[in-house]
Parts: C-alpha cells; sequence; structure tokens
C-alpha cells in the first residue's frame, strides 16, 4: 500500500480521509449485513416458539377429546353406568388433564317416557325435572318429542345448573349432534354459553354417541336408530388455554399476541381466545429508503388450521416490532467495531505514509535479507532431495534382495514388527499383511528346539547386536534353516528406537553339511554305520558297560565267495546281496545295537544273511557263526532241530536248509 501511495502522490490527510471513508462505508455494509441475519434469526425464532405454542394447544385438546373417547368406550362396552361408576371413572381422568372442564353424559328420553324418568331420577335426586334455558332463565322444558337430558356430570361442583339440562333446545348442538350420530365419531359443537358459568367467557362442547349394545351399526340409520345419548366434553375457552399455555409459561412472552377462531379462517365473530396486544400492519419510524428489517424486528405473524374433534379451528401467533435498538445484539458490536476500525485504519495509514522513507530502507534490508534465505533454502531443498534420493535408494536396494529383511520396534516384550521386504514373503510364505504388527518372537518357531533363541532373546532384551542360526517354519509347515543378523537402530536423539534383522536362508547348507557327515560315518553300498563310526560307537559302548558293570556282544558275521556271486549274479538283481544283509541284521537288531560293514576289501559285506543268492549251489555258506545284540540275540545253525527259524530270511533250516 506504500507503494501505492507514492505513486498517486497524494497528501498524508488525503490518505487518511479515505481510509476513512472506505472504512465507514464497509462497517455499513457489514452492519446491514449482521442484521439481516439477525432478522432472520428472530424470525426463525419466533416461529419456533409460535409453533411450540399451536403444537400445546392441539395436542392437548387432541388428549382431552382421547379422554372422552375413553368415557364413551365404557359406555359402549359395558352400557350405560351408575352415577357412582361414572364419578369413579372419570374423576382421575379430570386430576390428569385439568383442562377438561367437565364430562356428562346425556340420556336420550323420548316424550312418553319423561314422566316416568323424572320419577326415577327424583328417587337419586330429589326435585329432579327436564329443564331448558329460555332468556338466560331455567325453566321446565317444554314438551317435544325427543330430549337429551344430562343425566351425569363431573365434577358435580359447579355443574349444578347443568343437571336435568335439556340440550335439544340448544340449536349450536343440533348440527354437531346429527354428525355425530350419522358417523359414529367425536364432533366438536361451535362457540356457545355455558349454562353452569353464565357471561364467564366463551365455551364448546365434544360430543361422542353412545348406542345400544349389540344394535346393528352398518349403515348412518342404523346408528340414529340406535343411539341412547351422548357423552360429552365441556371445555371453558379462557381455562382450556391458561391450563395448556399458562402452565408451561407459554403466555409471558412480552410483545406476543395469541388469537385462536373456532372457523377455519380468522372471523372475529369465531374469535374463541385472544392474548397480547395485535401488532400494527407495519413497523413505525421506518424509513421508506430503508428496509423495514435494518431498524426493526418485525417477524411474520405463524398462522395454522388444526381440527377439533374433526371441526377446523385457526390460530394466528403474531410478535410486535421490536427495535434493533431495544436489545443487545451482533449489529451493534459490528457497528461500533467497524467505527473503531475505520479510526484506527485511518490513524494507521496516516502513520504509514508519514514513515514512507523509513519502510522503504527497512524494505531494502528486508529484501536482501529475503535473497539470503532463499539462497540458504535452495541449498537445503537440493540436500533435501539428495537425502532422498538416497533413501529411495536403499529402500529400492532391500525390496530387491534377496535375504529376508524384517523391522521391528524396540518395545518389549513383543517387539511388533513393522516392515517386512518381499523376500521375507517369498522364504516365509506369509505376507505381509499377516505379520506386521505381530511379535517378532512369534515367527521363530517353538522354542524348545531352538538351542540359538537364547541369544537372539538376549540381543533384544540387552538392545545389542546378535547372531544365531535357527530352524523356523514356513506357513505351509515346512521347515528351513536361517542365519539371523539382529542389530538396533537408533533416532536422531540417540535412542534405540527399532531393531532390523537380517535373515539369509541356509536350508541348501545345511542339508549338504548334513549329508557330508552322514556320508562320513556311513557305508555307501549298504548304509550301515562304516568302520569310523564303529570305532567311536564302540569306545563309547564299552566305556557305558565298565560303568555299568554290564556284558557286551561283540559278533562278527563273515560271508564268504562275495566277490563271486557279484561277478556271477551282477549288481542289479531286485536285491543285491550286501544291501540286503545289511536291511535283514539292522531289522533283526534292536534300536540300542549298531549294524556296521567293517570288510577290509571293498567286496566284501557283513551281513549274515544271503537273502537274494542263497539258491545258488556254489554260494552255500561254509560255516555258520552266531550273532547277538545287548537286548536280543537269536542264532542260526547248520543243525536242523535247534533253530525254529531264521530271523534274517524267516525260512525254517529244517524246511530249507540251503538258504541260511
Amino acid at each position: 500500500m506504500g507503494n501505492l501511495l507514492r505513486r498517486v502522490r497524494i497528501s498524508v490527510s488525503v490518505s487518511a480521509a479515505l481510509a476513512l471513508l472506505i472504512g465507514l462505508g464497509l462497517t455499513a455494509l457489514l452492519f446491514a449485513s449482521v442484521r439481516r441475519v439477525e432478522s432472520q434469526a428472530r424470525a426463525l425464532q419466533f416461529k419456533q416458539h409460535a409453533t411450540l405454542r399451536i403444537n400445546a394447544v392441539s395436542g392437548g385438546l387432541s388428549d382431552a377429546i382421547e379422554q372422552l373417547m375413553v368415557v364413551n368406550q365404557l359406555f359402549n362396552t359395558v352400557g350405560v353406568v351408575s352415577r357412582e361408576q361414572f364419578h369413579a371413572f372419570t374423576a382421575p381422568l379430570l386430576a390428569r388433564y385439568p383442562e377438561l372442564h367437565a364430562l356428562s353424559f346425556q340420556r336420550l328420553v323420548s316424550d312418553a317416557g319423561r314422566p316416568a324418568y323424572e320419577a326415577a331420577m327424583r328417587r337419586r335426586e330429589p326435585g329432579f325435572s327436564i329443564t331448558e334455558f329460555v332468556d338466560q332463565r331455567q325453566q321446565p322444558a317444554r314438551r317435544r318429542a325427543y330430549y337429551n337430558v344430562v343425566e351425569y356430570i363431573e365434577p358435580a361442583a359447579g355443574n349444578e345448573a347443568a343437571l336435568g339440562l335439556d340440550t335439544a333446545a340448544l340449536l349450536t348442538y343440533g348440527d354437531a349432534r346429527s354428525r355425530s350420530r350419522r358417523n359414529g365419531r367425536a364432533t366438536a359443537t361451535g362457540l356457545l354459553s355455558l349454562v353452569q358459568q353464565p357471561g364467564s367467557g366463551k365455551g364448546f362442547l365434544v360430543l361422542a354417541p353412545v348406542y345400544q349394545r349389540q344394535a346393528p351399526q352398518a349403515s348412518s340409520r342404523q346408528r340414529e336408530q340406535a343411539v341412547i345419548g351422548e357423552t360429552a366434553a365441556v371445555f371453558r375457552v379462557d381455562h382450556l388455554i391458561q391450563t395448556l399455555l399458562g402452565a408451561a409459561r407459554l403466555l409471558d412472552r412480552p410483545g406476543m399476541s395469541i388469537n385462536i377462531y373456532a372457523a377455519a379462517s380468522a372471523q372475529p365473530a369465531q374469535l374463541a381466545f385472544s392474548s397480547g396486544a395485535a401488532p400494527p400492519p407495519a413497523a413505525s419510524g421506518a424509513s421508506a429508503l430503508l428496509p423495514s428489517w435494518l431498524l426493526y424486528d418485525h417477524p411474520p405473524p405463524v398462522a395454522t388450521v388444526f381440527y377439533v374433534a374433526g371441526e377446523p379451528w385457526f390460530i394466528e401467533v403474531a410478535q410486535q416490532p421490536r427495535s434493533f435498538a431495544d436489545s443487545p445484539a451482533g449489529s451493534w458490536y459490528a457497528l461500533l467495531g467497524g467505527m473503531l476500525s475505520s479510526l484506527l485504519a485511518a490513524a494507521y495509514i496516516y502513520s504509514l505514509v508519514s514513515r514512507r522513507s523509513i519502510i522503504e530502507r527497512v524494505a531494502g534490508e528486508r529484501t536482501a535479507a529475503l535473497q539470503f534465505a532463499n539462497l540458504r533454502l535452495s541449498e537445503d531443498l537440493a540436500l533435501r532431495k539428495r537425502t532422498e534420493r538416497a533413501l529411495r535408494l536403499r529402500e529400492k536396494v532391500i525390496e530387491v534382495s534377496a535375504n529376508a529383511v524384517i523391522i521391528c520396534n524396540a518395545e518389549g516384550p513383543d517387539y511388533a514388527v513393522e516392515y517386512v521386504n518381499p523376500a521375507f514373503e517369498a522364504i516365509t510364505g506369509y505376507s505381509a499383511a499377516e505379520v506386521i504388527g505381530k511379535s517378532l518372537k512369534s515367527m521363530q518357531g517353538a522354542g524348545h528346539d531352538q538351542q540359538n533363541i537364547a541369544e537372539i532373546s538376549a540381543a533384544l532384551r540387552e538392545q545389542r547386536e546378535g547372531h544365531a542360526v535357527l530352524r523356523n517354519y514356513r506357513k505351509d509347515g515346512s521347515g528351513y534353516w536361517n542365519d539371523l543378523f539382529i542389530a538396533p537402530v537408533r533416532d536422531d536423539a540417540g535412542l534405540i528406537s527399532h531393531f532390523v534383522v537380517a535373515q539369509y536362508d541356509i536350508s541348501a547348507v545345511m542339508r549338504f553339511e548334513a549329508e557330508l557327515q552322514y556320508q562320513a560315518g556311513h557305508d555307501a553300498l549298504t548304509g550301515l554305520a562304516n568302520r569310523h563310526l564303529l570305532a567311536e560307537r564302540l569306545s563309547s559302548a564299552i566305556a557305558d558297560a565298565a560303568r555299568a558293570g554290564a556284558g557286551l556282544w561283540v559278533v562278527f558275521v563273515d560271508l564268504d565267495r562275495f566277490k563271486f556271486v557279484n561277478d556271477t549274479l551282477g549288481l542289479p538283481t531286485p536285491r543285491a546281496p550286501a544291501p540286503a544283509c545289511g536291511w535283514c541284521s539292522s531289522t533283526s537288531t534292536a534300536s540300542s545295537s549298531s549294524t556296521t560293514r567293517s570288510a577290509t576289501k571293498p567286496a566284501t559285506p557283513c551281513c549274515a544273511c544271503w537273502a537274494s543268492a542263497s539258491k545258488a549251489p556254489w554260494a552255500r555258506p561254509t560255516r555258520w557263526r552266531a550273532w547277538a545284540a545287548t537286548s536280543s540275540w537269536w542264532s542260526c545253525r547248520a543243525t536242523r532241530a535247534r533253530a525254529p527259524a531264521c530271523a534274517c530270511c524267516n525260512a525254517s533250516p529244517k524246511s530249507s536248509p540251503n538258504r541260511c
């Protein structure tokens, strides 16, 4: 802004005045916007309050009429009850719903039955007679075809004048009673004066027909013929509204008016209730050049039609206009704040223009500082890009590594896994989603068969490097050997936050070492232990026998002319003599014994049984030798009667002497 003021070359006072005018204009716009929002908010708030009162009136009337229907259902179900029963049934309803002025039962009496009815009623109510009101005076009813006589009314106190009243003489009853009897539903009368409280205000009744029990009611004519009377709910309008709204403190809102009409529109002749002063047609004092909402809050009236026992009623709730200055609101604060801000802005512009030279000098210094900061920032960005490239390279190296890499956190005792590379998934068969979040120790297999697992546990616990050769298991259950290295990773503060684990699959190396170890101690032809392993086992067995003070059997079986047999029959026979002899002797001895081949010549076997070459006449053994093991022994001799069967070929010497 300083550069702009310098280019247009205006004076300090003009700059301040221009800033003040702009600020005041913005303040006026802000004030108008806030006032519009406040006016809409107060209109919405008024609508909510008005709806609350409308719902209270309509809902309270519906509840009261529902109680009338309860009483009517009693008469239609049980029949005409006694006065005591009527009192006992209606007293709780009147106490629970005070908006009900009275509940009554009106019996339909014919002119012929009038004397008997009056005589029966005088036995309970001395001096009872059917009456009517003529010129605001109560007198005996004139003769007519039918009478609708108030037989019961509760509460009795205050309603004595209505007892015995013939409502058929009232013209306001006729239309409502006729519609009620035809359709069988409750129907409200128009506004009328209550005889029990003359001059106290307007009221109305809701009538519900009572029919003879089990009488047909399919058509309107049948219902008119089956009617025996009506149950009626008496309402005094001022008492009703005071009860519904006054108890909930909904009538004491200042400036609000409520008008209720017993018609579908606002007809002055049908005004049933009025509260508060009616608002003027327009807000006084409002200028024709300004909208009314700018200076006054005048929400539109809320009017609606609701139904009372099938009859439309109209209610209108209005609010008198109020000046925005009557109550503190956001528009006041916006106006005062805007004016204060305008003054401060003008003062700021004045100070800004007067200190133009200082600002130019400071701007030059700041520009140089910003240029230097931009240079440093460019260097930092270049360094960051190099670091990011290096990190991405290391990440790619880990991803393409043929060895499994695992990263876990340093929080024991679980050491949850946070990352595994694709090589881990290929080696173990587990996907990254299956192992991330799980314990590192759960991936090491059973602890009882891991000799070096203690080294890994110690390295994790002591937060140091560790190395061990472990046997793990893939997802399909197959085992594999891996050379495992573990190392701690420190964060910027020097604290160990993670561990990195590298696994090398050495299953092929372990198989090769096992095969070499096996071949070093076993004969390649027969699969039996060779002379070196024999020497080790014999030395160990001699030492064990010496410590235990037990005997030791060492049996040597010599096979003659073995080279001649092999040269004659050849090795591709189904079971060559040397492997067959080794198989027979190893399966015939106990598990604690050892069978070895200790020939000095490569073609000499160690077995005492020739299963496949025994039928050759030149291969008959020249002598028999006995051999035994530590836990069991057997013998095979040329004498046919001694041995029942040969343990190596399962043949009897008596039946086949040439086989063993």
